[in-house]
């Protein structure tokens, strides 16, 4: 590395091999980090066949070793319901009996990152959370190193996260107390969640919203109209982001004969967990995970993308798959909560329709405008310079520009 470039450490237990919306927004930092400005290290967990040292796309990486232990259950589309409880209660046993994983990274971590300060001097670092580990890991090397500038990504919020328990929540707070003392700077995924952080962390020299997006060239066209609607919903279900209401919306238009003979559901990626109605066994089509690039492929293949995502107590959560929905300028029907932020960006770029996750009244509505329009073949005039703008390098410009404020501050 040399001397005029500054040293940046990402710590983040979300890196390639492991595919996840975490590990997109990781690499996009890596991807579009200014490189005439700064040299990179990134110490992030390791697979049983990918540890230790690398050097890719120009910055390094040190991937640690995994513990040994009951192996993690892995979920797919062609698991039945009973399969994918069992495989659900697996996990549960497979973490109280393990505890904390995360602990045997944090050590090893911790010890990369001081052999690192040694050989080459650390200069910012910048921590991803979920989980905590990486977080911890920062606050005891800034403790050590108070030159040292620290940025924290929060992906999610800590200690007022409705889906936490109360001891969680609690052991979060002393978390956040300490980050409070320490970080320099604060980044997160939407501008409430942003919000949030400034009444928990207060005092930090600066907050930044650095939003997700989707991270590939937009389509120039779009193909033809299928001549069956076809609907496809991109990733998993889980707790109560579920179909239910979707299909009970279905249903009553079926029921009064106002959906088109010919047409299709497709689940990419996601478990079957859920209930599908008798009436459309034969609608509904599986596909097992596939490659990013073979997800954004079916999206722009589709009629409709949905989106569905429950009200959950808090505010800002856009979800990863927006973006790339939107990237490919097809129609978008979101059963969300109204009042939160991906329905706010879905109409401000004017790309679909939305519907309230707890309201099937409202969501057939949205239904029969969006089918009127693939009968027409219509689609909305969606607002193209707008989507642009949401494309990862622009959003990760903004952390470049924090960064190098950061380190020239007197």
């Amino acid at each position: 590395m040399t001397d005029q470039k500054k040293h940046i450490v990402l710590l983040t237990t979300w890196f390639p091999p492991l595919q996840s919306v975490a590990v997109n927004r990781m690499v996009s930092i890596a991807r579009y980090l200014d490189y005439t400005k700064f040299n990179l290290t990134v110490i992030t967990a390791g697979t049983k066949n990918n540890q230790g040292w690398s050097t890719e796309n120009g910055y390094r990486i040190y991937r640690v070793k995994p513990q040994g232990g009951f192996a993690k259950p892995e979920f797919k589309s062609s698991d039945s319901r009973f399969r994918h409880k069992l495989k659900v209660a697996w996990r549960i046993i497979r973490l109280r009996l393990m505890g904390d994983e995360d602990r045997f990274w944090s050590k090893k971590a911790a010890q990369v990152l001081e052999n690192l300060q040694q050989q080459t001097p650390v200069d910012l670092v910048l921590s991803s959370f979920s989980p905590v580990a990486p977080h911890l890991v920062a606050l005891a090397f800034k403790k050590k190193y108070p030159g040292v500038k620290w940025i924290v990504d929060m992906r999610d919020e800590m200690s007022l996260n409705p889906q936490s328990n109360q001891a969680l929540r609690k052991y979060y707070a002393s978390v956040e107390k300490d980050i409070a003392g320490y970080a320099n700077a604060l980044i997160s995924v939407s501008q409430p969640i942003v919000d949030y952080f400034k009444t928990v962390i207060p005092g930090l020299t600066t907050y930044v919203e650095i939003r997700n997006g989707y991270d590939h060239e937009m389509p120039e066209t779009n193909p033809a109209f299928n001549t069956c609607l076809t609907f496809l919903h991109a990733g998993s279900f889980y707790g109560t982001r579920k179909p239910d209401t979707f299909f009970a919306a279905l249903l009553n238009l079926h029921r009064k004969k106002q959906l088109p003979q010919n047409w299709k559901f497709i689940c990419a990626g996601a478990a079957r967990n859920f209930s599908i109605p008798a009436e459309f066994e034969q609608q509904v089509e599986w596909i097992e995970r596939v490659s990013q690039a073979d997800s954004i492929n079916l999206m722009l293949n589709a009629d409709i993308n949905v989106l569905i995502q429950p009200p959950t107590g808090r505010m800002g959560v856009y979800t990863g798959k927006l973006f790339d929905y939107l990237s490919v300028c097809k129609p978008v029907l979101a059963i969300v909560d109204t009042r939160d932020v991906a329905a706010a960006l879905i109409k401000s770029v004017n790309a679909g329709y939305v519907a309230s996750f707890d309201n099937v009244q409202s969501i057939e509505t949205a239904l029969i405008k969006a089918i009127e329009n693939w009968e027409k073949k219509q689609v909305p005039e969606i607002d193209i310079p707008q989507i642009r703008s949401l494309h990862r390098k622009i959003q990760i410009q903004k952390l470049n520009l924090l960064i190098d404020h950061l380190l020239n501050e007197s």
